[in-house]
Order: C-alpha cells, then sequence, then structure tokens
C-alpha cells in the first residue's frame, strides 16, 4: 500500500511542475502565447481599397448614362412643337442642370487624378480651337481665337490642358449678359506658352482675385466652387500656371501658362 501511494505521488509531480514554470513564465510569455494564437486566427488581408481617382471614375462612369438618358428625353420635349412657354422653360432649366451635373462629374474625375499627368508634346493653338468648338455658347456671344503660325508645342497632358480651357472659355461665356466677346490669344515667351481668355462680362471683385481659386468657393448661384481650383491644380501638375490678370475697364482675362516643349509646330 505504501509503494502504491509513493508511485501516485511521483505521477502528480510533473503536473505540479508544469503548472509552476507557467506561472513562473509571467505576462510576457503568456502574451507571445495569445498573439500567436490570434495570429493563428486572423482572417485572410482584406485588398487595398481603390483610390480617390479610382473611386471619382466609378462614380462619374455610374452617373453618366442616366445624366445622358436625361439629356436626350428633355432634347426631344424640346423639339416638339406642342411644349408651351411653361413647360420649355421648366425644360431648358432641367437642361441646364443635367450639364452642370456632369461638368461637375468631370471635374472631379480630373480634380482626383490631377497628380498623374502623362505630359507630351502638345499644340496648343488645335487645343484650344477644340475647346472653343467645344463650348455651348449663345449665338450674342462672339469667340474670336489667334494662333500665330509656327508655334512651338507646349509640354503638357492634352486632356488636362483642355480641361483648364473649357472652364476658362465657360467661365467667359457665362459672365456675359447679352451681346458680347471672349477672345482667346495663344503665343510664345521665352520658354513658356501662354493662352489669354479675355471676356467682355461682368468681371472678379479686386477682393476676390486670390479667393476665386479656392476650392468650394463660387460667386454663381448653382455652381461648384470646383472650377478654377481644378484649374490652377491641373496646371500646376504640368507645371505651369493659371492667373487672373488685372485689367482695366469691363470683363477678367485669365491667362494659362504652360511649359515649352521644343520644335515648331
Amino acid at each position: 500500500m505504501q509503494r502504491k501511494g509513493k508511485l501516485e505521488t511521483g505521477k502528480a509531480a510533473p503536473q505540479r511542475r508544469s503548472r509552476t514554470r507557467a506561472a513562473q513564465a509571467g505576462p510576457e510569455s503568456r502574451r507571445s502565447s495569445d498573439c500567436a494564437q490570434a495570429r493563428r486566427q486572423a482572417p485572410a488581408e482584406v485588398p487595398p481599397l481603390p483610390d480617390a481617382g479610382q473611386w471619382a471614375g466609378f462614380l462619374a462612369h455610374e452617373l453618366r448614362q442616366p445624366l445622358s438618358v436625361i439629356g436626350n428625353v428633355v432634347a426631344g420635349l424640346l423639339a416638339s412643337p406642342a411644349a408651351d412657354r411653361a413647360v420649355t422653360r421648366n425644360l431648358r432649366l432641367i437642361q441646364q442642370q443635367t450639364e452642370l451635373a456632369g461638368r461637375t462629374l468631370a471635374n472631379l474625375v480630373q480634380y482626383a487624378r490631377a497628380g498623374r499627368p502623362r505630359r507630351a508634346a502638345l499644340d496648343l493653338g488645335a487645343a484650344t480651337a477644340r475647346c472653343v468648338a467645344g463650348v455651348r455658347k449663345p449665338r450674342s456671344i462672339r469667340c474670336r481665337l489667334s494662333v500665330p503660325r509656327p508655334l512651338a508645342p507646349a509640354l503638357a497632358d492634352a486632356g488636362h490642358v483642355e480641361c483648364i480651357l473649357s472652364n476658362l472659355i465657360r467661365n467667359a461665356v457665362e459672365s456675359i449678359r447679352g451681346p458680347g466677346v471672349v477672345s482667346l490669344t495663344v503665343r510664345a515667351g521665352g520658354r513658356q506658352l501662354r493662352v489669354q481668355v479675355a471676356d467682355t462680362g461682368c468681371g472678379v471683385p479686386s477682393g476676390l482675385r486670390e479667393k476665386i481659386f479656392e476650392q468650394d468657393f463660387t460667386t454663381k448661384s448653382g455652381g461648384t466652387g470646383l472650377g478654377l481650383a481644378l484649374c490652377r491644380q491641373l496646371a500646376e501638375a504640368n507645371g505651369g500656371t493659371v492667373r487672373l490678370q488685372r485689367r482695366r475697364g469691363q470683363g477678367s482675362t485669365f491667362e494659362l501658362r504652360l511649359p515649352m516643349a521644343c520644335e515648331p509646330v
């Protein structure tokens, strides 16, 4: 009987030693064990979220189609001789706001992707002409374009430049109440190319000369406050500038400056 008791005592001894070692190991060892267990139980890594440019592109892609459908339906209704004046006025308002939403989406995408220009030699005169043709203008407003030849190409992202010029031309047109003129002049100066966009509109108050380039600031009802902020960001991303020049009398003059490439075009 005594031998059996001694034998049972001997078997229990390793368990006591194991508990003693665990107690002596302290909190550091227990934390290491907990971390290892957590790593084994952790789920697979979550893929990285899309960047701002990708999100903006996705948003624009999803919204362009319904905006296009609305625009087409409104255009069809406006062409109908059955619409009375009140209906026509409301349809034109819908058309204007639909176009504004489309421009806002385009600006949003460009703003989010402004840090990634693809710079190459660009015929700035031809790019300016495309922008003049692409901006909707009432018949009472004329656009004049002056481009000297030969002209060295600019070194810039074509999409960025056309976005800048379209915004500047559209702002010029919208600043004019009644008949007026928007004059565009392309010229070389030093190692830069310059495009001046001058209008006979309402002008910019002297106290707002720099503020108009701030994001979310607008003087237009229904404006987004993205246009000129986007112009400045895109110009700087391409090594250029956009400035409001001082002008006596009526209207405003904005100037886009871009670095020159090399050979004339």
